[in-house]
C-alpha cells in the first residue's frame, strides 16, 4: 500500500456511505415504511412517526442529494488517489463537497424529526 492508502480508505468509506444512503431511501420509498438505520438517532422510536409518507417525501431530496454527493466525492477522491493527478486543493474540495452535503442533510433530518415525530 502506498503512502496515500489512508486517503483511499476514507474515499472508499465515503462512497460506500453514499451507496448506503441512496439504497436506504429507495428501500423506504418502495416499501412505504421507515426502517431503523444508522441515519436516525439511536433512541428514535420509528413507530411513532405521525406521517410516514410525508416524512419520506420530505427527506427524500435531501437524502438522495447527500448520497449522490457522497458517491461523487468518494469516487473523485478514489480517482485522484489512484491516478495521483490531484493537488491538495482539489482533494480538499472533494472532501468539502461531502461535508457541505452532510451538514445540509443533518439540518434537514433535524427539521423532519421535529415535524413528523
Amino acid at each position: 500500500m502506498g503512502s496515500n492508502s489512508i486517503y483511499m480508505l476514507m474515499d472508499l468509506l465515503i462512497a460506500g456511505c453514499g451507496v448506503y444512503v441512496v439504497y436506504n431511501y429507495i428501500a423506504m420509498y418502495v416499501s412505504k415504511s421507515i426502517k431503523s438505520s444508522v441515519l436516525f438517532p439511536k433512541d428514535l422510536n420509528i413507530s411513532k412517526c405521525k406521517d410516514v409518507q410525508g416524512f419520506i417525501k420530505y427527506i427524500g431530496i435531501s437524502q438522495v442529494a447527500f448520497g449522490l454527493a457522497a458517491i461523487l466525492s468518494g469516487g473523485l477522491g478514489l480517482y485522484q488517489d489512484y491516478t495521483g493527478t490531484a493537488s491538495a486543493g482539489a482533494y480538499l474540495l472533494t472532501v468539502a463537497i461531502f461535508l457541505i452535503f452532510a451538514a445540509w442533510y443533518s439540518i434537514a433530518m433535524k427539521k423532519a424529526l421535529k415535524i413528523y415525530w
